[in-house]
């Protein structure tokens, strides 16, 4: 038996892969508690569980199952010890030690990565720390915004899964421990998005990497004097004026100095 819990294309994606290998009655679904059964700008889990006639169930009702538990950006806490079975399972989006926890779309952009992965690892007690099954890397271009790192997110660790499940439902895989060097870990209360600022007062390339690590058009976009930022480039002009002084303006942009190189900022 595999269960998907989750959400978005991944779970949507990887379900469909999934009813290759296994009749559909080998196959359970636990849609996030957010799932409305209608696809926006996201497809629906449950939507697709019902369109193929996949069982739903809760996680309590699946503590008791021989089966592998497959997390695909599920939002509950999975606890190993109420499990019956030993095979479960994780799809972080970051390339592990690196960047455990949350805002895996934002924190790399602010600390000027250049680079990024996908994780798939065992589910232990602690906060993404179990063993690696297998990683894939990709590059962060410069231009990234949070929304484009997290569709990369669900484009690599889409094809990590598929690529691994086979093995994973026939248990002929084989994890290692992640190195102790080079972990990170950002909470939940690390970026309050209910009241976003954008610290202006940094150099221009700062500032770009805020508001593009902030952009993620359907949940938020920075904001500046309450317009809603789109963009923001940094002219090849270097700043003669304080900080936040207005260079130009009109309906479309306002192009303001910095502690080093004028920025244009492009409204929505």
């Amino acid at each position: 038996m595999l269960c998907i819990a989750g959400k978005n294309s991944i779970a949507v994606d990887v379900l469909t892969y999934a009813l290759t290998l296994l009749d559909k009655n080998k196959i359970v679904g636990v849609p996030n508690n957010s799932d409305t059964g209608e696809d926006g700008w996201q497809p629906s889990f449950l939507k697709k569980c019902c369109d193929e006639g996949i069982k739903c169930a809760h996680l309590h009702q699946l503590y008791d199952m021989e089966m592998v538990f497959l997390s695909l950006e599920f939002d509950r806490i999975v606890v190993p010890e109420r499990f019956r079975s030993k095979y479960l399972y994780n799809m972080h989006f970051s390339k592990l030690p690196q960047y455990r926890g949350m805002y895996t779309s934002s924190w790399p952009l602010l600390n000027s990565e250049t680079e990024s992965g996908v994780t798939l690892h065992k589910i232990d007690n602690s906060i993404d720390t179990g063993d690696i099954i297998d990683q894939i890397s990709f590059r962060i271009d410069k231009k990234d915004t949070a929304r484009d790192l997290y569709f990369k997110y669900l484009k690599y660790g889409t094809m990590l899964v598929k690529a691994n499940l086979l093995n994973i439902l026939n248990h002929k895989i084989t994890g290692y421990p992640q190195p102790i060097e080079g972990s990170s870990y950002y909470a939940k209360e690390s970026i309050n998005y209910s009241d976003l600022k954008i610290d202006f007062k940094q150099t221009a390339d700062n500032i770009v990497k805020q508001i593009r690590a902030f952009s993620f058009e359907e949940y938020q976009l920075p904001k500046m004097n309450g317009r809603r930022i789109k963009d923001a480039i940094i002219t090849n002009r270097r700043s003669t004026k304080k900080p936040l002084n207005i260079i130009e303006e009109n309906e479309e942009y306002i192009i303001l100095s910095t502690i080093d190189y004028d920025i244009l900022i492009k409204w929505e």
